[in-house]
């Protein structure tokens, strides 16, 4: 057990002529064995989120079929597969926060440098995005709740980004306080306002100034809009029917009489009703744009947490490298 743990160790003092693409390859192997011994960060994770979510599904299990009565519902139960999961990021801050005081003390013993640690640390959170993802989606969604099937890897890359710029901002929270518990408290601070000002509850022209930049800024006003979009649109509900040559100013479809709510016989119709309440959902086809945007706060995250890793390990003095081949003891 001992050998095969071997190549995920680090020396304590980097030897001369270690490359800087091997210190990297060295960095992601850590990573991964460090996330089978300790399942609590990604697998533990996962496995939460597979639960609760088929809990949500279980919750909305009526809304399986496409009904004119569950079009909101199934809005709801969308929203909910990416507000929760997004929200138990919080305990990734307590676990970053750890990995941060190792690094350090081993980038003061002059172990590797701290850029390979950085971007062996990215390429590896995205496949592991992409991950949770599929365990928030696969069974809960596609297999118990009835999301259209052709939907799944658009789904899947919406709630991968989201997650991972949600991740960013975990990682950068978990070092901006030497607390780990102030760290969590901003987390839920930021998801708290993501969700408030996400368009869903409270409509984009109602927020006054200055609260209005938050609209922008957080994951969710991107993210929500085209999840729904994405599950609603291209697919039909029982209780209207299509209407060849509608008069002018009227729908192109027409309610069954007994139907207590209607929204109309596809997606876009539904989403075209549901924007008069809901702005961000309109029929329009956003998916890229929000993408982009969720992907580009994540990325502004990642710089923030990149400066002020380098920042507070910039006292960390390196030790001397010792000459490759030569004994500790010599």
């Amino acid at each position: 057990a001992a050998a095969a743990a071997e190549p995920a160790e680090l020396p304590t003092n980097r030897p001369q002529g270690v490359s800087f693409a091997r210190e990297v390859w060295i960095h992601l192997r850590r990573q991964a064995v460090l996330s089978y011994r300790d399942p609590t960060f990604y697998l533990g994770r996962a496995v939460i989120f597979l639960v609760a979510c088929t809990f949500f599904s279980w919750v909305y299990v009526d809304m399986r079929e496409r009904t004119q009565t569950q079009v909101t519902n199934r809005m709801f139960l969308s929203l909910w597969f990416i507000a929760v999961p997004s929200c138990m990021a919080s305990m990734a801050v307590f676990v970053l926060n750890n990995e941060f005081l190792a690094v350090r003390r081993e980038l003061k013993n002059g172990a590797y440098s701290a850029w390979s640690y950085l971007l062996a640390n990215t390429l590896f959170q995205m496949p592991m995005m992409v991950f949770l993802a599929i365990c928030i989606l696969g069974i809960p969604a596609f297999c118990i709740s009835n999301f259209q099937s052709g939907t799944f890897g658009k789904m899947v890359a919406v709630y991968s980004v989201t997650l991972w710029t949600f991740e960013m901002f975990a990682q950068f929270f978990s070092i901006a306080a030497n607390n780990p518990l102030a760290g969590i408290l901003m987390y839920i601070f930021v998801w708290f306002a993501s969700f408030l000002f996400a368009g869903f509850f409270l409509p984009e022209d109602n927020v006054p100034w200055p609260l209005k930049v938050l609209v922008y800024v957080t994951p969710f006003r991107w993210s929500m809009s085209s999840i729904v979009k994405t599950e609603l649109s291209g697919s039909t509900f029982v209780g209207a029917f299509p209407v060849a040559n509608p008069a002018p100013g009227m729908p192109a479809y027409e309610c069954i009489p007994a139907v207590p709510v209607c929204y109309g016989y596809t997606g876009d119709q539904a989403l075209e009703v549901v924007s008069h309440t809901f702005t961000i959902f309109g029929p329009s086809d956003t998916f890229a744009r929000d993408c982009l945007i969720v992907l580009a706060i994540g990325v502004v995250m990642k710089i923030c947490f990149v400066a002020l890793f380098v920042y507070r390990t910039a006292n960390a003095r390196l030790a001397p490298p010792r000459e490759a081949g030569s004994s500790s003891g010599g």
